[in-house]
């Protein structure tokens, strides 16, 4: 065997899984969030978005697209929480799965009712 094929099978074998013929992308955000008023359908782009489960607490960041990510490389059980000024906060239960990749992305909307 050349040195160039085995430096090719180390490299091969050191970078992890390769999930049969999908890419595993270890980085990915395991959360997306949308939120929604309620009354007209809208997306709200400015609420406060956070995933928490027992000693873990993390504010979502904003998306170009309006959303809330998080969560990299995640998964388990997480109480998401979605307020806004305005609007009534809402709590979500929302379970993340993981396989040999690492957690399988999820994407939830909320809907906030408008309120105090």
């Amino acid at each position: 065997m050349s040195a160039r094929w085995a430096v090719w099978i180390l490299t091969a074998a050191a970078s992890g899984p390769s999930c049969g013929s999908k890419d595993c992308d270890e980085n990915a955000y395991a959360l997306t969030v949308s939120v929604v008023d309620a009354s007209v359908g809208e997306p709200i782009c400015d609420a406060t978005v956070t995933a928490s489960a027992d000693s873990h607490n993390e504010q979502l960041a904003t998306s170009i697209s309006c959303t809330y990510v998080g969560l990299r490389g995640r998964s388990g059980t997480f109480l998401v929480r979605a307020e806004r000024v305005g609007f009534t906060t809402k709590d979500v239960s929302i379970t993340i799965l993981a396989d040999e990749c690492g957690p399988r992305p999820r994407h939830v909307t909320i809907e906030l009712e408008p309120g105090t």
